[in-house]
């Protein structure tokens, strides 16, 4: 690379850094209105969805209107249960407070208490701090840098003239199943999976047990209600990394769609170094790769049943040991 195409790259790549840290200031809070509100069938109870927040100080603003006083319970750890009064207000209430948690709660949230034929209505409800609620930002901003210091080394190094035709095609092919497979994980939501509860929960108890000092993590403190856990089920050593990414404050969906798109990713990798270690050709092994990883199976581990953090991992070794076998024989 030339020295203006050196300088422009560093332009280029200074400006998108910053766009991504400036797009960190809305992790500073969270925001919920009516719609986002859990109402019980009786109409005397509404709560917000739980959220996970770290230890330390919040300020929570409540814009309502009501015609009688309402209950509001924020509902933090086993040890930070606060109750407060909304008073009655039909043109529009203000409800200003602090709280704080003296540990992570993992799953924050205010519940209102509505008497029998009361009216209640929320414009919005938000969380804020003095510091970002999650790290996302920051993360992804890491993540940027690391990719665009390689791109500029392959750039400046010529390293993708070693390349043959043959495998620019199927390195480009596995690229592109690898996008699709994580396509689903590309949006703000979560596909509800039967078993995605179990496996979120896996990696808190990863993070909890990390912070309570034990590795490898066998006895997950905080799972259960706070009561704990015995972790027998599952290999828990492939949750360490995102368990890693929740300890620096990068958000639990963050953490599980990289965990989602590093598996992919492992997946492509081993089983296209498996077969061009039987000899299979480049093109030929990226389209196998490809069959594999768009397998129902897979989609439907990550999408429906919410268990690739189990069924999914799993797919890196199945063409690893066929491989093996095969040598062996």
């Amino acid at each position: 690379m030339k020295n203006y195409q050196r300088f422009l790259y560093f332009l280029l790549s200074t400006a998108l850094l910053s766009v991504i840290i400036l797009l960190g200031r809305k992790d500073f809070s969270v925001t919920y209105t009516t719609e986002d509100l859990d109402i019980h069938e009786s109409q005397t109870t509404a709560y917000t969805p739980g959220i996970l927040l770290r230890k330390g100080d919040y300020h929570i603003h409540v814009f309502y209107a009501a015609d009688v006083d309402i209950r509001m319970d924020f509902f933090g750890t086993s040890d930070d249960n606060y109750i407060t009064t909304l008073p009655a207000n039909m043109y529009g209430g203000n409800y200003e407070a602090d709280y704080s948690l003296s540990k992570d709660a993992q799953g924050a949230k205010l519940r209102f208490e509505v008497p029998q034929g009361g009216i209640f209505y929320v414009a919005e409800i938000m969380i804020s701090s003095e510091r970002p609620l999650y790290a996302d930002a920051l993360f992804f901003a890491v993540l940027t840098a690391g990719l665009l210091i390689l791109l500029f080394f392959v750039l400046e190094k010529k390293w993708y003239r070693r390349l043959s035709a043959e495998q620019a095609v199927a390195f480009l092919l596995m690229l592109f199943s690898v996008i699709i497979v994580v396509s689903p994980h590309f949006s703000s939501y979560l596909y509800y999976g039967n078993d995605l509860g179990g496996q979120l929960i896996r990696i808190e108890g990863v993070k909890d047990a990390i912070l309570d000092r034990q590795f490898p993590a066998i006895l997950f403190p905080r799972t259960v209600n706070e009561y704990g856990e015995l972790g027998v089920m599952y290999p828990y050593m492939f949750l360490v990394f995102p368990a890693v990414l929740r300890i620096c404050h990068v958000s639990l969906l963050t953490a599980y769609n990289v965990t989602i798109f590093c598996t992919a990713a492992a997946v492509v990798s081993v089983m296209y170094y498996a077969l061009r270690k039987l000899h299979v050709s480049s093109l030929s092994a990226a389209l196998s790769v490809a069959l594999y990883l768009l397998s129902p199976s897979f989609a439907h581990a990550e999408t429906d049943n919410g268990a690739v953090l189990g069924n999914g991992i799993s797919y890196i070794f199945i063409p690893l040991v066929t491989a093996g076998l095969l040598h062996l024989l």
